[in-house]
C-alpha cells in the first residue's frame, strides 16, 4: 500500500518523567500521507505495579483485536495506527488530558477508531466513556472497549450507546439535582456557595470552615450610597464616578453600575445573605455606627 509512513512515536508516561512524555518508536504505527483511510488507534494505560496490564500485554490484545475485526468486522478497510500508552497516570484524569491520550486526540480524524482493553484503562466509568463517545460522534469516531464487548461503530453498539446514553443523561440530571439541593442548603444556612460574598459581607475560612462575616467597611460604603441616592438625589452615574477611584470592594473588584445598585438595595434590605436572611441592624443603626462615612 502506497502513502504509508512508518515509525511514528508512542508517548509513554515515565515514572520519573515528572510530566515529560518519553518517545518510543514502534514499528506498527502507520499514517497515510495521501489517499487517507480510516485509522485505528490503540490506547493503553500502564501501572508499574500491575504486570497483568503491562504495555506489552495490552498492546498484544489490541493488535489481535484489530487483526480479527479488520478481516471481516467493523474495522475492515482501515489501517492500524499503533498503540499510545500512558504510564503511571491516574485513571481519574480524562483520557484526552493525559500525555499520550492528548497526543492521540491530536491525530484523530473523521472516521477513525480507538481500541482499549478495558473500561478502566481509558475512563473513570461508564458515564465518562459515554460522554467521550458523545463528543466524538459528530466526527464519526468510535470507541471499542474489549472487556465489555462494546463496539460503538456496529449496529448493536449504536443501540447500546443509545440505551446507555439515556442512563448517562439520567445520571447527569441526578448530579445536577444533588448539586442544586446542596447549594440550596448552603444558601439557606448563609454559607458561601461560590467565591463572591454578598454585599456587606466577606468570606473567611476555607473548605467546610468557610463562612460569611459582616464587612463593616463595605457596609459603610453601601449606607453612603443610600444617602447619596435618597437624601442628595444623586444620579447613579455620579455615584459610580464618586466611587470609581475612592475605594474597592473586599473582593478586590471595583465599584460599577451593577454592584452600586446591588449595594443600594442590600443596605435598604438590611444586608440579606444569599438565603434572604436579614441583618439585625437597621439602616438608621448602621448610619449611627458609621459616623465617619465618606463625604
Amino acid at each position: 500500500m502506497s502513502g504509508l509512513v512508518t515509525a511514528l512515536v508512542v508517548h509513554v508516561r515515565t515514572p520519573l518523567g515528572q510530566g515529560v512524555a518519553q518517545q518510543i518508536r514502534h514499528p506498527l504505527i502507520f499514517l497515510l500521507s495521501e489517499g487517507r483511510m480510516s485509522t485505528v488507534y490503540g490506547y493503553a494505560r500502564v501501572s508499574t505495579d500491575d504486570q497483568s496490564n503491562s504495555f506489552e500485554t495490552q498492546k498484544q490484545r489490541i493488535e489481535d483485536y484489530y487483526k480479527y475485526h479488520s478481516k471481516s468486522g467493523s474495522l475492515e478497510g482501515t489501517v492500524f495506527g499503533g498503540v499510545f500508552a500512558d504510564e503511571d497516570v491516574s485513571g481519574g484524569i480524562p483520557l484526552f488530558d493525559r500525555p499520550a491520550g492528548g497526543e492521540m486526540h491530536l491525530r484523530l480524524r473523521d472516521g477513525d477508531h480507538i481500541i482499549c482493553v478495558a473500561l478502566d484503562r481509558c475512563f473513570r466509568g461508564v458515564v465518562d466513556a459515554l460522554l467521550t463517545q458523545e463528543s466524538l460522534l459528530n466526527r464519526n469516531i468510535f470507541l471499542h472497549i474489549m472487556s465489555v464487548g462494546i463496539d460503538f461503530s456496529s449496529p448493536i453498539g449504536r443501540l447500546m450507546y443509545t440505551t446507555l446514553a439515556s442512563y448517562a443523561e439520567f445520571e447527569r440530571e441526578m448530579i445536577k439535582q444533588r448539586t442544586k439541593i446542596g447549594m440550596q442548603k448552603k444558601i439557606k444556612d448563609g454559607l458561601p456557595v461560590n467565591q463572591h460574598p454578598p454585599i456587606g459581607y466577606r468570606q473567611v475560612g476555607e473548605g467546610k470552615d468557610s463562612h460569611f462575616e459582616p464587612d463593616w467597611s463595605e457596609r459603610a460604603t453601601a449606607v453612603q450610597i443610600v444617602e447619596w441616592r435618597d437624601v442628595h438625589q444623586w444620579p447613579w452615574l455620579k455615584i459610580c464616578k464618586k466611587l470609581a477611584f475612592a475605594t474597592k470592594r473586599n473582593t478586590g473588584g471595583t465599584w460599577g453600575n451593577k454592584n452600586v445598585r446591588q449595594a443600594y438595595h442590600a443596605a435598604k434590605d438590611n444586608f440579606p445573605l444569599h438565603g434572604g436572611k436579614p441583618d439585625p441592624f437597621t439602616v438608621e443603626q448602621r448610619l449611627a455606627r458609621h459616623s465617619s462615612v465618606m463625604s
